[in-house]
């Protein structure tokens, strides 16, 4: 059956899908599994899959169960013929399969999840990632023969794959799908992840069957996605260019229509009692009270229930269970333990029950759905809720949606083929996903650090000591917000930079929340929940040389990582993976010590230092960042002691120790690169003045940037010296570097040309006579661009001497 979409003025279009041939959609589901394609030459028409193989009334999707040899794990059936051949197998043969169904459960992040499943006959359990994965082998083995039958000949590798998932699903959910599909040959890069209520929203879109407003830029609107396992509701407003903005977080629960069924097993088990159908299970019969469940389930109407209509439920195959007694004995029974429900018997084996009790088994899931949407409506005004879903089928369904919220301002509707609006609004994502043009992120995440130590910030928290400075720990470094819109295009940039040269790999534990702004990775509604890791190169060569920028999106159907080493621009195979619960989580990697780290940066301020004022104005945010990053619990203040000459007014620019580096940024903005009399500066004055700063950190760092000497014709040759006996306040090199070593700071001097060495070489031999420290030297000539990743190496050569 083919369901077409409007013209192609409004199909959804991209050039990204023109290399495949097809792009075919897959709907894996708690209760049915379906697939529908489009070929590329002709996108405007979408076509579902023929009946798969004992599906009743030739439906297009199938069940979603199968069945796998016990021994090597081949398929052996899938969908309803899996159903009822699992029905019909004696004990013998049954003994050597292992059947598997509603498994789609355990990936819900809401319930309880595993990544082992058990199968329904047995106590023997599989990979969760490789039942799913025979199940979408099955699906694409289905699909080419379909594709073969209308004479494509095709190789997964040349169709586009688009799975559908929950919206409420977690990146560790969405990477099994991912490596499910990976396992059965779909491919890697061909293979894409809708969600599912955007797929459905895309759907409507491109249906002209709904109201225009749907089509019109500034609706708002609710999609309910009524499924067999969950309900996933998302909001979106259509923004001006028709794409869709998402404006809350994806959110729902597991109140889908296979509760329904559980209901009807539990009434009939009360009614036979549970070792009667325990046993009648084992009859190929059973398949037939199941969908007749299914039938009664979707058919039951308001209408019925206000009139009192019976349903039949025929229970001829009980009557072979049930022992020394009979089905009007069972039924009178229960209606004396359960008064109100009046059951009654038709002949010897048909049961006949209320379209009352199977809508009040409908009901309560419907109304935590409908009541999860009032709240939403509280913070959110919509004129549409649009209901989709193979639950949305139900008469009892709808109607509750259309009480509660349908007003002359907002309509509640059900589109053409509700139940297939996700699969076919799949294909439709794949022919441009980026229709949906931003979304809102469901969890803040976040990587933990340690700080300094603040009464009125960290209140009762216990008090780390190092280095004799108090920290707190477990402190939340936020990546991005729960509820923080996000497009498809943003990126959170991270800069990592090893502690040692031979370091091969950063790990970095990542934790998340529901809660916008967590304050630290321990406390209540915080878990760890996976890894980011980041393989190292080039072992052995500075460390500068071997920083790591981290790029990352949460802007997409998953969060993807990538990142580049920052000094060759090679890729980095970085790789970030969730994990489905505490068991499988890894244990979290040792964190480095933390250490208190002050950094102060004398520069010459004079008019030839012009770019490199610029370059620390526009970099210093970006070195604080990297260090943190680098060191992510230690604490970081940043001084900045700009000087000129005598003759100038002023001579210096004093910044003192601050850990908001943004302070310094907004300090650099007034600082000009003007002044200077004659060629040597006031490089003493300078360095006094970094003496009597407060350092109080366990790691400091001095990182002076000139291009002139100081006053004195001993430190120089450059013959236009205004003071040539040198400095006119009376300070000497000898008494300035006391003052520094006393202080214990590591000096770098970054050398910009040749007229400083004189004065560099006296002063380094000083320095380390006075402190048994040398002054490092770093020719740095005119590089302004080596400015951000020498002073970070800088710092990690000062706290890896610390560390040893």
């Amino acid at each position: 059956m083919a369901a077409s979409t409007p013209a192609s003025s409004t199909t959804p279009t991209s050039s990204s899908w023109s290399k495949y041939a097809v792009i075919c959609a897959v709907d894996f589901g708690t209760a049915r599994t379906g697939f529908a394609w489009l070929y590329t030459q002709n996108p405007g028409e979408v076509y579902d899959n023929p009946p798969w193989p004992q599906t009743p009334g030739g439906y297009p999707k199938t069940s979603t169960e199968i069945i796998l040899t016990k021994d090597t794990h081949e398929v052996v059936a899938f969908g309803f013929a899996a159903r009822n051949q699992m029905a019909s197998m004696n004990d013998a043969a049954a003994a050597k399969v292992l059947h598997f169904s509603k498994f789609k459960m355990f990936l819900d992040p809401n319930s309880a999840r595993a990544v082992q499943v058990k199968a329904s006959n047995c106590d023997e359990t599989l990979p969760l990632v490789e039942v799913i994965s025979k199940v979408l082998e099955t699906v694409k083995k289905e699909a080419l023969k379909v594709f073969a039958s209308q004479g494509r000949t095709l190789v997964a590798n040349s169709i586009l794959w688009v799975l559908t998932v929950p919206a409420i699903w977690d990146s560790a959910a969405k990477t099994i799908m991912t490596e499910a599909a990976q396992r059965a040959g779909y491919g890697t890069d061909n293979v894409m992840l809708a969600l599912e209520p955007e797929a459905a929203s895309l759907y409507c879109m491109f249906k002209s069957t709904l109201p225009t407003q749907f089509h019109r830029p500034g609706t708002r609107y609710i999609i309910i996605d009524a499924g067999g396992g969950t309900v996933d509701i998302t909001v979106h407003e259509i923004q001006s260019d028709l794409s869709v903005h998402e404006l809350l977080p994806a959110s729902g629960g597991a109140w889908g229509s296979t509760y329904v069924d559980d209901g009807m097993l539990r009434l009939i088990e009360e009614i036979f009692g549970q070792t009667a159908i325990a046993a009648a299970r084992k009859f190929p019969d059973w398949v037939e009270v199941l969908e007749k469940i299914e039938s009664n389930k979707m058919s039951c109407t308001p209408e019925s229930v206000a009139e009192g209509a019976l349903r039949n439920l025929d229970f001829a195959l009980v009557t072979e269970v049930l022992k020394g007694t009979t089905i009007k004995d069972c039924i009178a029974r229960f209606n004396t333990s359960k008064p109100g429900m009046n059951l009654t018997c038709r002949g010897s084996s048909t049961v006949r029950i209320s379209s009352k009790i199977i809508s009040d088994i409908i009901t309560p899931l419907a109304k935590k759905a409908a009541d999860h949407v009032a709240t939403l409506l509280e913070s959110v005004d919509v004129s549409l809720i649009l209901l989709v879903g193979g639950f949305s089928e139900s008469p009892i369904y709808q109607k509750i949606f259309r009480d509660r919220f349908a007003t002359d301002t907002r309509l509640v509707i059900i589109p053409q083929r509700p139940g297939f609006a996700v699969l076919f609004g799949a294909v439709l994502f794949g022919l441009n996903p980026g229709v949906i043009s931003s979304r809102s992120s469901m969890y803040t995440y976040g990587i933990d650090m340690m700080e300094l130590w603040n009464s009125d910030k960290h209140g009762s928290r216990p008090k780390i000591v190092a280095d004799g400075k108090n920290y707190c720990g477990n402190v939340f470094d936020i990546f991005i917000m729960a509820g923080q819109p996000v497009d498809l295009v943003s990126q959170v940039r991270r800069v990592y930079t090893p502690v040692s040269p031979d370091q091969a790999e950063v790990e970095l534990c990542v934790y998340r929340s529901k809660n916008k702004s967590p304050k630290f990775t321990n406390e209540e509604g915080v878990k760890y929940v996976g890894v980011l890791s980041l393989p190292l190169s080039d072992i052995g060569r500075p460390i500068a040389d071997r920083q790591v920028e981290v790029l990352m999106k949460f802007g997409g159907t998953n969060i993807t990582v990538s990142a580049i080493h920052k000094n060759s621009g090679e890729l980095v195979n970085a790789q970030y993976r969730e994990y489905l619960n505490d068991a499988e989580l890894p244990q979290k990697p040792v964190a480095t010590s933390p250490y208190s780290i002050d950094l102060c940066f004398a520069m010459d301020c004079t008019g030839s230092m012009s770019s490199w004022i610029t370059r620390t104005k526009e970099e210093v945010v970006s070195i604080a960042g990297q260090i943190r990053s680098r060191f992510a619990k230690s604490s970081l203040r940043i001084a900045f002691i700009g000087y000129r000459d005598h003759c100038d007014t002023p001579i210096h620019a004093i910044h003192p120790f601050n850990e908001d580096a943004g302070s310094m940024k907004i300090f650099l903005e007034a600082v000009k690169a003007t002044g200077g009399g004659d060629t040597p500066e006031d490089v003493l004055g300078a360095l006094m003045a970094c003496s009597q700063q407060k350092w109080t950190s366990s790691a400091r760092v001095l990182v002076h940037i000139g291009d002139a000497p100081c006053h004195g014709t001993m430190y120089h040759s450059c013959g236009d010296d205004s003071y040539p006996d040198g400095d006119p306040n009376g300070l000497t090199h000898d008494f300035v570097l006391r003052k520094l070593a006393a202080l214990k700071i590591d000096y770098y001097f970054m050398k910009l040309n040749n007229s400083t060495d004189q004065m560099a070489n006296i002063y380094s031999n000083t320095y380390k006579a006075v402190s048994g420290r040398p002054i490092h030297m770093i020719d740095i000539g005119s590089n302004v661009a080596a400015l951000l990743p020498t002073v970070v190496e800088c710092v990690v050569k000062s706290i890896t001497k610390l560390s040893q």
